[in-house]
């Protein structure tokens, strides 16, 4: 590996000649040509919201290899979908679809998602996890997704690894059935006998461990979670609230469920559509080729081919979950009666509804979002008003969850 670098040699590459000189780059494609820029766009906001007009767009221009203004332009419109960014001149209609830079400034959520060294999405998830009170199951989440697998095959034997993980299977979720053996193995005491038992990495479990606690410790520190002690009791996990608080974290990453190509509610028989691309559930997946009860699925990141887009993590989102922390919900309001109408999220999003339903969801969004910028400005503990919003919202994840979870399976 060092001939004719620190003296003469002899250099031998294990691939074709024709591919070394006319197939391969002289050097890498630089990291932020590679790298999504959402990260990279919220720190530079909260770094230079102080600074004029037009200070970030000169920070891009001036690097020596620039970013293409559409990887600059996607990470702004994404930051503004999950409310990290908003458009400093709202009053103009023609510049409200806008993503400018120069248009944009930190909103209270974005000033503290910025705050959390960890990906936009995640921190959003944690933040709402507090106001809900899942904050250390969720955390387990957030540690789940920036870690390895937690499931390992022995002498390569893939299948019984598969097997073991659908028995912890969940709500039609990867995220979940990984948190509910998490729990588990917690449960045993943390037995390397229930381990190798259900085929998992004890490594790993601990790195998720102490990574979820971190996370805790960050919400601490923030003000959004009161401190507990190793006294307190455990409350038993609310899935059902949790698998709402993830759908809150992943969106807009949202693929709807076509059942209308096959009678099976199956995966194997299923399409699915990222708004108006065809992508596959990838093998690995706890959600393959089982039933999906839900029309629409949230995920993590795709995983590109040569010839299809794969989804490796996927989560089952209810209609409420989506209609409450999507994006702008719109409604025929011609039809208010007709129960057979559809709202609209995001211009692409159906969800069956009344217009009474409508207007219960609308009035929940905006005490929400009243709720969030209280809470974002002043971290402490919510007023008994705010407390009965959210047990209100709660009730009706319950009630939701319960409908969907008993669905018969075709």
């Amino acid at each position: 590996g060092r001939a004719g670098r620190v003296r003469a040699g002899t250099c031998y590459r294990l691939y074709p000649r024709d591919l070394f000189e006319h197939g391969m780059s002289a050097q890498p494609v630089a990291e932020i040509h590679r790298a999504p820029l959402t990260g990279l766009t919220l720190q530079l906001h909260a770094l230079l919201q102080t600074q004029e007009a037009g200070s970030v767009d000169r920070f891009w221009t001036d690097m020596l290899e620039p970013p293409s203004s559409q990887a600059v332009e996607d990470a702004t419109s994404e930051l503004v979908q999950l409310g990290a960014l908003a458009n400093s001149n709202p009053l103009s209609d023609d510049d409200a679809d806008d993503t400018s830079t120069n248009l944009m400034t930190l909103t209270p959520l974005g000033q503290h998602l910025a705050q959390l060294p960890l990906d936009a999405r995640i921190g959003k998830m944690l933040l709402f996890a507090s106001i809900f009170g899942v904050s250390r199951p969720v955390s387990i989440v957030a540690a789940i997704l920036e870690s390895k697998s937690l499931f390992v095959a022995s002498n390569g034997h893939q299948a019984a690894v598969d097997a073991a993980r659908r028995g912890f299977a969940t709500l039609n979720s990867d995220l979940l059935t990984d948190l509910a053996a998490f729990l588990a193995w917690e449960d045993t005491r943390q037995d390397g006998a229930f381990c190798q038992k259900h085929c998992l990495h004890r490594v790993g479990l601990v790195e998720v461990q102490h990574l979820a606690a971190s996370f805790e410790r960050l919400l601490v520190d923030l003000g959004f979670v009161q401190p507990t002690t190793s006294r307190q009791p455990t409350k038993p996990v609310d899935m059902v609230v949790v698998a709402a608080v993830v759908a809150a974290g992943l969106y807009p990453n949202v693929v709807f469920v076509d059942k209308s190509t096959s009678s099976s509610t199956t995966t194997s028989r299923l399409t699915f559509w990222d708004r108006r691309k065809q992508v596959y559930m990838h093998p690995s997946s706890i959600n393959c080729g089982v039933p999906i009860s839900s029309a629409y699925l949230g995920y993590h990141i795709k995983l590109v081919t040569s010839s299809k887009v794969y989804l490796p993590v996927s989560s089952a989102v209810t209609p409420l979950a989506l209609a409450l922390f999507g994006g702008h919900l719109e409604y025929p309001w011609t039809t208010f009666l007709d129960r057979t109408s559809h709202a609209t999220v995001d211009q692409w999003i159906q969800l069956p509804c009344a217009g009474r339903t409508v207007m219960l969801v609308t009035e929940l969004r905006r005490r929400l979002a009243d709720l969030l910028q209280r809470k974002l400005a002043t971290p402490s503990a919510m007023e008994p008003q705010d407390r009965a919003l959210v047990d209100a919202v709660i009730r009706l994840w319950r009630d939701e969850g319960a409908q969907i979870t008993c669905a018969p399976n075709s």
